[in-house]
């Protein structure tokens, strides 16, 4: 059902589209976009739904409208009647949408994801140095698939990571320096148990050369793309207003993220914003969906819906080392029309 809405948004035959999910990165967008497109079908949102169209035939680059797309299928999943698209004004700024709940009250959104950032662009072209040095490194001999962690970019860690991938084989699969490095035989171990929670994690996948690293990503990065929503007073004033955050790209975005939020919230710019919704759209390998997430209220501000709260797992059920919680509305892809 996900593959058939999507190709139905793109106006492209259902086997091309079902062909193409082999890909990891293809899989992720596509199932990802098709959830959110099913889940929200019976909702008004047409400016969201075409603007996420021109993004994916390649009309338009700006990702944030399967933000916001996927934004309303949680709001939906936590019980919101359907999510109100927000007229646009060129005059002044408004959120996203109006979201009313079965409990009376009503609540503004606006949704936002990382956009470009010079610290965590300079992350990404290190990690890319390490994927291409152990390209070079294995040209020629024995091909298998690698994953690789590592907590910083130095030299050092570069070459040990090298020298590691050298070694690997049947009688040593696994080869790591604890809170510097890990390097195993696979593409899709989980983290190290040594890697921090609170360190975010970004993955990079080079398809060809099967090589999937992990590698922190500054925090930073991330937190300014939802304190510039706070500080651009997108909300009327007239009901309670939240920013919802994509962390899509970080594999533990939402427990990184946390604390950086909390601390945030004591500043000038925030008194105004009652409420910050951290949200993941993920998929694991046995074809599940569901959302990674948490709710986190300004104390300092208004009160926000119960409907917000009630499904929130409790502090025991995050998941270790990588700080996610388990699936909620979890759901099995259907790959058949």
């Amino acid at each position: 059902m996900c593959i058939s809405e999507f190709a139905s948004l793109i106006s492209a035959p259902f086997s091309d589209v079902a062909a193409s999910v082999s890909e990891p990165l293809e899989r992720e967008a596509v199932l990802g976009t098709g959830y959110a497109l099913v889940a929200t079908r019976h909702c008004d949102l047409t400016r969201t739904r075409e603007r996420v169209r021109r993004c994916a035939i390649g009309e338009a680059v700006d990702p944030s409208p399967l933000s916001e797309l996927q934004a309303a299928a949680r709001l939906l999943d936590l019980g919101a009647e359907c999510p109100e698209e927000v007229p646009e004004d060129a005059n002044e700024r408004t959120p996203d949408f109006l979201v009313r709940w079965a409990s009376g009250a009503t609540t503004e959104v606006e949704v936002t994801r990382k956009r470009r950032h010079r610290e965590a662009e300079i992350a990404d072209a290190h990690a890319l140095e390490i994927v291409q040095t152990l390209v070079a490194a294995r040209e020629g001999k024995l091909f298998v698939p690698l994953s690789v962690y590592v907590t910083s970019f130095d030299a050092d860690v570069r070459e040990e990571v090298v020298e590691a991938a050298e070694r690997l084989g049947a009688q040593h699969p696994h080869v790591e320096a604890p809170h510097r490095w890990s390097i195993a035989i696979g593409t899709e171990p989980e983290p190290p148990s040594w890697w921090k929670g609170e360190v975010p994690l970004k993955h990079m996948h080079s398809a060809s050369a099967a090589i999937r690293l992990g590698y922190p990503s500054p925090a930073r990065a991330y937190l300014r793309a939802i304190a510039r929503k706070a500080k651009g007073h997108q909300e009327s004033g007239e009901h309670p207003f939240v920013i919802a955050h994509d962390c899509h790209e970080l594999t533990n975005g939402v427990f990184a993220l946390r604390r950086p939020v909390i601390e945030a919230m004591g500043g000038d710019d925030w008194q105004h914003v009652d409420g910050v919704l951290l949200f993941r759209l993920t998929i694991d390998h046995d074809g599940l969906i569901g959302w990674i997430w948490d709710i986190i209220p300004n104390p300092n501000a208004h009160q926000l819906p119960p409907e917000l709260f009630e499904q929130r797992p409790p502090e025991a059920t995050w998941l270790r080392p990588i700080g996610q919680y388990h699936f909620s509305h979890q759901r099995r892809i259907r790959l058949d029309p």
